[in-house]
């Protein structure tokens, strides 16, 4: 979307508008990332309370965007597209999401499975939430830590370190593009960290 058309822009720019007023988009990936690596640190440490449900996703969103910028935890009111790929229009974004994650509960968060399983399903669940790009900006560290928290609650801790990005941007597309999750389910249980055995 021209920058002159996208309200989240500054006008004849690219760049987005944020809460430090950076116009410089090199400055502003910097500032990015720098402030959002210290709160997926804190995260890492103390994950957010939630029922994994929109609300609980956009608090993530927001938590991890809050010093960027000002628009952090809502969802997009504009259509996005990347590389030729569409995401879902902006007035479906909520009931989409509400149907993916109703699911989850039903599957008990995933808890209870082993470890095969459970990284199949939370490569489902990546795939349909990338397909959905509720935010404007920022869906791929929003979904990560999304699913490494329900890894959390399920009992299959994820590092996501472990993981290729490039291959994540791939599996991803493929995803959008198949309906095809097995390549994230794939990066999903590379990520599981394994739980030791305790023994007597």
């Amino acid at each position: 979307m021209p920058g002159s058309l996208d309200p989240y822009t500054y006008p004849g720019t690219d760049v987005l508008r944020n809460i430090p007023d950076i116009r410089d988009p090199q400055r502003l990936a910097a500032f990015e990332a720098n402030a959002t690596v210290a709160r997926l640190v804190a995260a890492d440490a103390a994950p957010l309370e939630g029922r994994f449900d929109a609300a609980h996703l956009k608090a993530i969103h927001r938590y991890i965007f809050q010093d960027v910028y000002p628009w952090a935890g809502q969802f997009r009111t504009v259509n996005i597209s990347k590389s030729g790929a569409m995401f879902a229009a902006a007035q479906f974004v909520d009931p989409a999401l509400q149907a993916i994650l109703r699911k989850l509960p039903g599957e008990n968060y995933l808890a209870g499975t082993g470890i095969e399983w459970f990284a199949i399903r939370a490569g489902f669940y990546l795939g349909e939430i990338n397909a959905v790009h509720p935010f404007r900006d920022g869906n791929g560290r929003a979904q990560r830590e999304f699913i490494r928290e329900l890894g959390v609650k399920a009992g299959f801790p994820i590092d996501w370190s472990k993981t290729d990005r490039d291959e994540m941007i791939a599996a991803s597309r493929e995803s959008l593009e198949t309906g095809r999750s097995s390549r994230l389910a794939a990066l999903v249980r590379a990520a599981t960290v394994e739980r030791s055995i305790q023994r007597p």
